[in-house]
């Protein structure tokens, strides 16, 4: 699904400037403070299948996209630029079947995805009906 140019991925830096969406699908995902705030684990950026991350350029997806039909699941945003800003060797690509569609690749790593947390915002927390 990634974007290629004769055969290799092309990274995306346009994406730079935009706020990303994470849908979190796994309540066992999310843990839970002892003050009762809530975070994501890291395990929510982690794919062990095909190591890309799916998210959603927030600017073009509503929330009521992301989402689809499991209204239950958790939606987190944060900034494209802080998966540059993590070092590593990360990519984000664009769906050309969906413009609002980003695969983030490879899955981000655990200690990344702890740093990548603290500038996150939830925009369809736990417990949201």
């Amino acid at each position: 699904m990634t974007q290629q140019l004769q055969g290799q991925p092309v990274d995306d830096h346009s994406i730079d400037g935009e706020v990303l969406l994470r849908r979190i699908l796994n309540p066992d995902w999310i843990h839970t403070e002892a003050d009762g705030s809530h975070r994501p684990q890291s395990v929510a950026m982690i794919d062990r299948h095909t190591d890309e991350v799916s998210v959603y350029i927030a600017s073009l997806a509503p929330i009521a996209k992301v989402l689809g039909n499991r209204t239950q699941d958790c939606i987190i945003a944060f900034p494209a630029k802080a998966i540059r800003e993590l070092g590593g060797n990360y990519m984000m690509f664009r769906d050309p079947a969906d413009p609002s569609h980003v695969l983030i690749t490879p899955s981000v790593s655990r200690p990344h995805s702890k740093k990548l947390f603290k500038r996150c915002e939830w925009k369809h927390p736990p417990g949201y009906k």
